[in-house]
């Protein structure tokens, strides 16, 4: 829409930190982290994780699956697969 401010929305957004607003989440939460992720790079996965729900009225369910040997593609199917489980285990 404003393509003429477009440095200034790129300056703006570059004060944002997706760990920060991750406090205050409550809803279940699976993730994945790659550890060859050039994307998005492990340590920012893992910071994001482990401040998830800090702020909730109570510990909301979270998980981790790890890649080791992945990319930005992550786990593909096994984290298809994963979701599933997850699901499954909050509705009981």
């Amino acid at each position: 829409m404003h393509r003429d401010a477009r440095d200034k929305v790129f300056g703006t957004l570059s004060y944002l930190d997706a760990a920060n607003h991750a406090r205050r989440a409550h809803a279940p939460l699976l993730t994945s982290a790659a550890l060859r992720d050039g994307i998005c790079p492990p340590s920012t996965v893992f910071t994001a994780f482990n401040r998830y729900g800090d702020l909730a009225p109570s510990a909301p369910a979270k998980a981790i699956e790890v890649y080791p040997d992945n990319g930005h593609e992550g786990g593909q199917g096994f984290q298809t697969m994963k979701r599933l489980e997850f699901v499954r285990s909050i509705l009981g």
